[in-house]
C-alpha cells in the first residue's frame, strides 16, 4: 500500500472509530445515571472499563515493549537497505521486548509469592490461637509422671 492509500483508509476508519467510541461512552453514561436514579449508593462515577483496567495495570509493559515494536514495524514499512546498524537496531529492539515480557512475568511471580507469604502469616496466627486453646499455659502438664 502506498502512503496515500494508508491515509485514505485512516481518513475513513478514524472518524468511524471515534463515532463508535463516543456512542459507547454516551450509553455508558446513561446507564450509570439510570443506576444512580434507582440506587443513589451506586454513585455517578462508573467503574473502569476492562480495557482501561488492562492498560493501567500493564502500562509499563505496553510502553517498554510497544516502542521497540513500533520501531521494528517502521523498519519493515520503510524499505531501506539492510545494513549492520539496521540489524543491530532490530536485534536490540527484539531483546528489549523479550526482557520487558520477562520482567513482567517476574513481577507477577513476586506478587504471587507476596500473597502466599501473607496467607502463611494469617495461617500461623490461626494455628497459634488453636494451639493456645488446646494447651493453655497455666494448665497441668500432659506427662504421666
Amino acid at each position: 500500500m502506498t502512503t496515500g492509500q494508508i491515509l485514505a483508509v485512516a481518513a475513513i476508519l478514524v472518524p468511524a472509530f471515534a463515532a463508535f467510541l463516543v456512542a459507547y461512552w454516551h450509553r455508558k453514561q446513561l446507564r450509570q445515571i439510570e443506576a444512580y436514579r434507582r440506587d443513589p449508593s451506586v454513585g455517578l462515577t462508573p467503574p473502569p472499563s476492562p480495557l482501561w483496567r488492562f492498560v493501567t495495570s500493564r502500562w509499563k509493559l505496553l510502553v517498554v515493549a510497544g516502542v521497540p515494536a513500533l520501531v521494528i514495524a517502521l523498519q519493515i514499512y520503510f524499505k531501506a537497505p539492510v545494513t549492520i546498524s539496521t540489524v543491530l537496531l532490530v536485534s536490540l529492539n527484539v531483546t528489549t521486548i523479550v526482557v520487558a515480557v520477562l520482567l513482567e512475568l517476574i513481577e507477577g511471580i513476586v506478587r504471587i509469592i507476596g500473597k502466599v507469604i501473607e496467607l502463611q502469616g494469617k495461617q500461623l496466627g490461626i494455628t497459634e490461637k488453636v494451639v493456645a486453646a488446646i494447651h493453655p499455659k497455666g494448665g497441668s502438664s500432659s506427662s504421666g509422671a
